[in-house]
């Protein structure tokens, strides 16, 4: 995340220009945070004991 957010590293982005890079890292932030979404469905599926809950983590 330091590399999205930090200053110094937009400011070397765009002297260089490599913005393919930088747009995937908010790729990757994006898939991780979907990842995370999941998971704590499927966890609140199993806590809960909803089948619902459940395979929503699983599918998704």
């Amino acid at each position: 995340m330091w590399i999205r957010f930090d200053k110094d590293m937009g400011d070397f982005v765009e002297a260089v220009g490599i913005f393919h890079y930088w747009a995937g890292t908010t790729v990757v932030m994006v898939g991780a945070s979907l990842v995370m979404l999941n998971a704590f469905i499927a966890c609140c599926g199993v806590y809960s004991g909803s089948k619902f809950q459940q395979r929503m983590g699983s599918v998704w």
